[in-house]
């Protein structure tokens, strides 16, 4: 049995999910708001959303994770 969706094919591009999200962000975006937590209201700016992405990132690095 195969399943076919009704939606049409989607073009992935050849770039890592962080380039494709990040890469067209400059100095003046890190402290715009990425995220707000809807049940505290705490805000996450691009900035800090990218820190804890590169330390996330480097941590499992360090632990012989990669790509």
């Amino acid at each position: 049995m195969s399943f076919a969706s009704p939606f049409p094919d989607v073009t992935i591009p050849p770039v890592s999910v962080h380039d494709f999200l990040f890469a067209g962000l400059d100095d003046a975006d890190a402290g715009r708001v990425a995220l707000v937590d809807s049940r505290t209201g705490a805000e996450t700016t691009y900035g800090e959303l990218i820190g804890r992405i590169e330390e996330f990132a480097g941590a499992l690095a360090a632990r012989g994770i990669g790509v």
